[in-house]
């Protein structure tokens, strides 16, 4: 598992000095990536997974097949770590109690097919989705600002400091979630002339969601003195900022979307072809986990997502180059969802998930693939994509830019493979793989924290394998990160907010053997 990197803080109990996490910090940042402190006795990151998957095909007739996919799935998740990445308790899994389970099931019926002397090919079918989940955690800060009688933060009048006190109280969040998605699609293929052909399609969605919300004070922590603890137990059941604050909530809502696209190509050769398309999609409504406020538990509204493209494809010299490129602008309306923190009405520091801005991603790709000889084949391809906000309206929300990009969006990505079967004889097929990808800056959060800046990074894999000449059994060994190249995948930012982060290190070299066998 790997532990995040405390960094910060700018909040003012993070800064308080009898918190003590200032220092804590600045002694975390000095350290390796892949080193970190901990207040925490308990640890875990335990994951099961149960997957089923089946697939039944039946050719009605030789042009139409009808195909049945069955899948279902069981995930349980235990993960509990230090949050805050220092020896002090700012925030903090407070037991290891709780944990993750989810269920689905999800059926599928797709009928394929050609009519019209072949000019046509079709494909229709249903798709329907059944997902609950269920997460529960015992998780809150470790210190709290003292309140009045009218619930409003006591300051030192000689200093203006929040009066400072150890949080009590174990508070616990549960978070309940169903799913129901049904959806009809369609697509066609009509061959207007030998060389241009036309293709349309839709797909109508219709999903019914519930989320239930728990945010409670359970219990209280041990070794309380008397009179703490008899607060502490009064307010049991209660929200976790006391008497009368949020304590989740329960809604539940309906959501559809139809989505239809379109695509015309035209082939001047077998050789060489360009196209054009417009697609749409959607991400669909629902409800915000992380409300902390009754005004945050309004709908989600579906986000309209239109893309548009046009590209070309080929294949030169004897099939021995191919080469695609393209270029795409995706627009995503209002409501783009981001969890960024911000002020509530009644000044309090929550998250939400809907940011009043839509965004624009435009790039480009190309692809490229050489078969220079029997057994050898190199591939490459480039991606370069810029991702901004548009018509972006802070209000609320903290810690943004008005030119902000949309995280973990790279402004570029890049792979080179090197796959080689060499002849080995009568001892199987034996195949060697050579893979370098490379990442370039991203960071992970909206509001752009310096300290979570991610710069470029190339990675070097490897595997080699031999399958038996049974064509049923597959033996190999592979590698990651071959070179041990330690940078950053991921992390968080409350710095305007709580008053720290963490950065997240990728997993070092990594190696290992695989056994297959198909039955």
């Amino acid at each position: 598992m790997n532990i995040g990197r405390g960094f910060g803080p700018s909040g003012e109990i993070a800064n308080d000095p009898s918190v003590g996490f200032r220092d804590a910090c600045t002694r975390n940042q000095a350290q390796s990536i892949f080193k970190t402190a901990s207040d925490l006795s308990f640890t875990a990151d335990k994951l099961r997974t149960l997957e089923f998957a089946g697939r039944v095909t039946w050719d009605i007739t030789p042009d139409v097949t009808l195909t049945s996919i069955t899948a279902t799935r069981n995930q349980k998740i235990q993960s509990f770590f230090n949050v805050d990445g220092t020896e002090k308790n700012l925030i903090q899994f407070q037991n290891e109690g709780g944990g993750d389970n989810q269920d689905q099931i999800s059926q599928e019926f797709q009928l394929t097919g050609l009519t019209g002397g072949g000019r046509l090919r079709y494909v229709v079918g249903a798709f329907g989705l059944r997902e609950t989940a269920k997460e529960l955690e015992f998780f809150g800060p470790g210190f709290i600002p003292a309140v009045d009688m009218t619930g409003m933060p006591i300051r030192n009048l000689q200093n203006g400091r929040l009066q400072i006190n150890p949080n009590p109280a174990i508070d616990k969040n549960l978070l309940k979630t169903r799913t129901n998605s049904f959806a009809l699609y369609g697509q066609g293929t009509y061959s207007l002339t030998e060389r241009l052909d036309l293709t349309v399609g839709a797909r109508l969605t219709k999903d019914s969601k519930r989320l239930f919300k728990d945010a409670t004070i359970s219990g209280c922590r041990p070794g309380l003195p008397n009179q703490v603890r008899q607060i502490c137990e009064s307010m049991i059941g209660q929200g976790q900022m006391g008497p009368g604050s949020f304590a989740g909530f329960e809604r539940t809502g309906r959501f559809d979307d139809l989505s239809p696209s379109v695509t015309l190509a035209y082939a001047f050769s077998p050789q060489l072809l360009v196209y054009t398309s417009y697609t749409s999609g959607f991400q669909s409504g629902g409800f915000d986990p992380s409300a902390a406020s009754l005004a945050d538990t309004n709908e989600l509204v579906n986000q309209d997502i239109t893309a548009y493209e046009i590209g070309v494809k080929s294949t030169l010299f004897d099939n021995r180059l191919v080469l695609n490129a393209s270029t795409f602008l995706n627009l995503l309306e209002d409501g783009t969802r981001i969890t960024v923190p911000r002020i509530t009405n009644g000044g309090q520091i929550a998250f939400s998930q809907n940011l009043s801005s839509g965004a624009t991603v435009q790039g480009a790709e190309l692809e490229v693939g050489v078969l220079p000889m029997a057994g050898l084949q190199l591939r490459a391809a480039l991606g370069l994509q810029n991702a901004r906000l548009d018509n972006f309206n802070r209000g609320s929300q903290i810690g943004i830019s008005d030119d902000a990009k949309l995280p973990a969006v790279p402004n570029f990505t890049g792979n080179f493979t090197v796959d080689y079967e060499p002849p080995v004889g009568s001892i199987g097929t034996l195949g060697l793989r050579t893979s370098y990808s490379i990442r370039g800056n991203q960071n992970p959060v909206i509001q752009n924290v310096k300290q979570l800046d991610m710069s470029k990074v190339g990675l070097l894999d490897g595997r080699i394998s031999l399958e038996l000449p049974d064509g049923r059994t597959e033996l190999a060994a592979f590698g990651t990160n071959l070179t041990d190249r330690e940078y950053i995948f991921a992390g968080f930012a409350a710095v305007d907010t709580f008053g720290f982060g963490a950065q997240f290190p990728a997993p070092p070299r990594f190696y290992g053997v695989e056994v297959r066998r198909s039955f």
